[in-house]
């Protein structure tokens, strides 16, 4: 060390220091540096350092140790999300889980159910309403996936097939670490695409705002359940994730029976005063009238995919070939049989002509979902910037409407019933003897 200040030079003129290691200080120094920078640590220690100092050492040492552990706190999670983090990681553990894919319904379900036993005492707080503990499994899946993904490329480890490091799949539930909530995913590998976008937080910001994608009143709300929409007030199961169609058990789950247990917790709020002993509250519509909704809204919104296909390839955009493929493939393969793609490309005429070839075949609306001047140029921009988030959302509505089909849902709604009505009896009733009463909702069909 080079001391080479003039008020420091010994009689002989200017010395050093040598160290057989380095110093602690200079040690806490060197990270303090690091975590505050330069300029931050040069003023912390400007009022003690010079010819005059203006303050003690202590009270530098105070102020810089301060503020190291501000910086430092925000670089570690918070002390309850390491705990919620720790439990999640037992649990996956104790189950002997090793790989992102074993998260599934199943041990969504489990954990919620291990974390509210009647016998079971808590170890932290915020699993108890099942969205939530829902919420909070995926963003830990999520957490072990990107981990997995950051070991591999520092290791330069291949992945597999299914986006995970094909040599450490035993060793995920050892390295989890926060998400930063921008996951990404694909409908057949939700853990393996590079980015994703919610289309809500595309289709209602500007310019597309300007076109009312979705009219009648609670769709949004709907649709922000299982795709994120940063304005919505109910919550998102996938967050800020795209959704896992390996997963819409656990959407069905979130959609009725965490509604069912909301309703329980406001209830026992308003009646806290009360000297009512029992909470009556049935769940809501079943498995089977939430499918009915949403083939209504895939029809809606295939609807508005068509007349905006259409008002695009009217004004010559090539955007609308792109939804009119998505409404109907063939229709638009017969209006290209004696077109040159590169014509179209060329001349938005061509694209005009096909829009009324397409319509002939497929009557695609003219007005309904859109707002009515679609000639109007900002309208058609705002259709043109949409158009693939468009046809994000009614894909998801289609992968998520082809699953329903497909199940028996009566049968899934008595089984989950018969799971989840005695444990939120027994959580939210007051008084003894609360028991399983509600039959399953109307509609389960």
């Amino acid at each position: 060390m080079l001391l080479t200040e003039a008020h420091l030079e010994g009689s002989t003129g200017p010395f050093d220091l040598a160290f057989a290691q380095m110093p602690r200080v200079a040690a806490y120094l060197e990270v303090a540096l690091f975590g505050l920078g330069f300029a931050a640590v040069e003023e912390l220690l400007g009022p003690a350092i010079g010819p005059r100092p203006t303050r003690g050492g202590m009270d530098v040492a105070l102020a810089l140790h301060g503020a190291f552990r501000a910086w430092l706190r925000e670089q570690l999670p918070p002390e309850h999300a390491d705990r919620k983090s720790r439990v999640i990681r037992d649990f996956l553990a104790a189950r002997e889980v090793a790989d992102v894919v074993d998260i599934d319904d199943r041990a969504i379900l489990d954990f919620w159910l291990s974390q509210n036993a009647p016998d079971v005492e808590a170890a932290v707080e915020g699993f108890r309403l099942f969205r939530n503990a829902a919420q909070e499994v995926l963003l830990f899946r999520e957490a072990l996936r990107a981990a997995l993904a950051e070991r591999a490329e520092a290791d330069g480890v291949s992945m597999n097939d299914e986006g995970r490091p094909a040599s450490l799949e035993g060793e995920m539930i050892q390295r989890p670490r926060n998400a930063d909530g921008d996951g990404t995913a694909t409908a057949s590998d939700p853990l393996a695409m590079d980015e994703w976008v919610s289309p809500l937080r595309t289709l209602f910001a500007p310019p597309c705002d300007r076109v009312a994608w979705l009219k009648k009143e609670g769709q949004r709300n709907r649709i922000a359940l299982w795709l994120a929409d940063p304005e919505a007030l109910r919550p998102c199961l996938f967050g800020a994730l795209p959704p896992d169609p390996r997963l819409y058990r656990t959407l069905l789950r979130f959609d009725h029976f965490g509604d069912w247990q909301n309703r329980l917790v406001e209830a026992l709020k308003t009646r806290a005063g009360s000297n009512s002993r029992r909470v009556e509250t049935a769940p809501g519509p079943g498995y089977g009238a939430i499918a009915a909704e949403m083939g209504d809204l895939q029809g809606d919104v295939d609807h508005v995919v068509a007349a905006a296909a259409l008002a695009l390839l009217q004004a010559g955009r090539l955007e609308g070939l792109l939804l009119a493929f998505h409404r109907d493939a063939d229709a638009v393969r017969a209006a290209l049989r004696d077109r040159e793609m590169g014509e179209l490309l060329r001349d938005p005429l061509a694209l005009r002509g096909l829009a009324a070839a397409v319509r002939r075949g497929e009557r695609l609306p003219e007005t309904r979902g859109l707002k009515a001047d679609r000639r109007d140029e900002e309208t058609v921009e705002a259709l043109a910037e949409g158009a693939t988030a468009l046809l994000a959302l009614a894909r998801s509505l289609d992968a998520y409407v082809r699953w329903l089909t497909h199940q028996d849902l009566r049968t899934g709604q008595d089984e989950d019933h018969a799971t989840f009505a005695p444990r939120l009896h027994a959580m939210h009733e007051r008084g003894p003897g609360a028991e399983a009463r509600a039959a399953p909702g109307e509609g389960s069909h």
